[in-house]
């Protein structure tokens, strides 16, 4: 994985994930997922998984997690999947966070090394759910909001009510 000079993000490791779990409980209190569920993800992501460190010993500053799953589907939250369903090239941003403490524009600079990697890997696009009223965010990095009815029943009613489900199609 290559990154941007603008940016220390850097590949997420597996001794990262203990770190991710910590930054995703204090930034996401009210989308808990088990510590099973980021290994799993990274398993099947790692080429796309990314983190930023921190000055501070032991701590990430923020991290992004990326892995293929289908257009068009939402993974439940909170479950470790047993397999990873056939994703026809695409990828599913499940987590971009940042602590307020770090530098501005990282998520920016994440988002943009993400898309790089995926081009380079012939990836059809990258589907993400927005939460916690981060739509514009989203549409600022180029993705587009997808109507909510082509998603099987109930898909995103544990993401909250704001959920969004966006696209960035052809990367």
């Amino acid at each position: 994985m290559s990154f941007p000079s603008l940016s220390s993000w850097r590949a997420m490791e597996y001794t990262d994930l203990p770190h991710v779990y910590k930054c995703a409980e204090r930034l996401f209190p009210d989308h808990h997922e088990e510590y099973a569920c980021f290994v799993r993800r990274w398993e099947w992501g790692r080429d796309f998984c990314m983190v930023l460190p921190s000055v501070r010993p032991d701590q990430i500053d923020g991290y992004l997690v990326a892995y293929p799953w289908p257009y068009g589907s939402v993974p439940p939250l909170n479950q470790v999947l047993p397999f990873c369903p056939q994703s026809h090239g695409w990828l599913y941003l499940s987590d971009l966070a940042v602590e307020k403490s770090a530098p501005g524009g990282q998520g920016k600079a994440a988002v943009a090394t993400l898309v790089s990697e995926a081009r380079d890997a012939g990836c059809a696009g990258i589907a993400l759910v927005a939460v916690n009223h981060s739509e514009s965010f989203w549409r600022r990095q180029g993705f587009a909001s997808q109507d909510a009815g082509a998603l099987p029943a109930g898909a995103l009613m544990h993401y909250g009510e704001d959920a969004v489900y966006m696209v960035l199609d052809g990367v």
